[in-house]
């Protein structure tokens, strides 16, 4: 294990380095950026990228290892990519990220203590410097959210969330019901083009929700932050694995593990029949013969699964 002067990324001291097998890769460990893959020939490239895009690279790999993702492999191929299609949360956003971070790291526990260094941590909210994510710390205990202590045998900064802190963690977590979105995963093959126009963004509509696909984010390795985000504000999702496409499939995963109604279909033939993985192939599918015959079984599904606000409420009213 090698000890480099400065990360290649942020530039900040005394990231650890190690060799993966014989290859020119190399693992990294930097508390500000969190853990990557890098290889060599990157490593020479990467100086000569503005320190500002090279820090919304370091706040992407930070977030992927705060969501508990594998180290981001960072390749020539793929590091453009991801600064460029990684969506920069807005102010009120950054204020959410951080909540959050407090209230998934204290693990349940009212009242846990987490750290937080403004030198290592501001990649948690996106922020390029120091400053802006100490201004969000003071933003928070204004408003009653967090507690901030210091322990001076330390001299460290700890936080945690205060009784208004949590409800507003939970109200951040939970499924909003208040939503109408849905947040629609699929390939974006031309071809495709007749059965999202007519069959599910018509389906989704008629029956009083909001459509959303991202056709902009192409589907490689990169995980895009905005995509992230959408799926957790989306109310249900129809994932459609019509070309079993891989990010389709990380999407309703994801999905799923945040509690979400995922609707799943596929164009009926034996090919795709064979070809789904295991991890899905058991769940109910829509198979479709056409865009017609789509149109008609989301309808009738999400009339009977998807609950909308309206609803939720008056059966909130009826069990009081």
């Amino acid at each position: 294990m090698d000890k480099e002067t400065n990360c290649t990324i942020c530039e900040k001291p005394n990231p650890t380095r190690t060799t993966i097998g014989t290859s020119l890769n190399h693992s990294v460990k930097c508390r500000l950026c969190g853990d990557y893959e890098i290889n060599l020939t990157l490593e020479s490239v990467l100086p000569h990228e503005h320190i500002s895009r090279r820090k919304i690279l370091s706040a992407y790999i930070r977030a992927q290892k705060d969501a508990g993702f594998p180290p981001v492999k960072v390749r020539e191929y793929n590091y453009k990519k991801i600064i460029d299609e990684t969506a920069l949360p807005s102010v009120l956003e950054k204020i959410e990220l951080l909540i959050l971070y407090i209230g998934d790291k204290s693990e349940g526990e009212f009242g846990r203590l987490i750290a937080l260094d403004s030198s290592w941590d501001h990649s948690i909210t996106y922020s390029p410097r120091h400053q802006e994510f100490e201004e969000i710390q003071r933003f928070l205990e204004k408003e009653g959210l967090v507690e901030r202590l210091h322990d001076q045998t330390q001299n460290k900064d700890f936080h945690k969330l205060t009784h208004e802190g949590w409800a507003k963690y939970y109200g951040l977590k939970k499924n909003r019901i208040d939503s109408l979105q849905c947040f629609v995963a699929m390939s974006f093959n031309p071809s495709l083009d007749d059965i999202y126009e007519s069959a599910i963004k018509k389906a989704v509509e008629d029956t009083g929700f909001k459509p959303l696909r991202l056709d902009k984010i192409k589907y490689s390795d990169v995980i895009d932050n905005k995509m992230l985000y959408e799926i957790k504000r989306s109310r249900f999702m129809v994932a459609d694995f019509t070309d079993l496409k891989g990010g389709v499939y990380y999407e309703a995963g994801y999905a799923k593990g945040l509690g979400k109604n995922v609707i799943y279909s596929c164009q009926d033939t034996e090919e795709n029949k064979k070809r789904l993985h295991f991890d899905v192939n058991h769940l109910p599918f829509l198979f479709w013969k056409d865009s017609n015959h789509l149109y008609e079984e989301l309808v009738a599904w999400i009339g009977a699964t998807i609950l909308k606000p309206e609803e939720i409420n008056r059966i909130g009213q009826l069990e009081k």
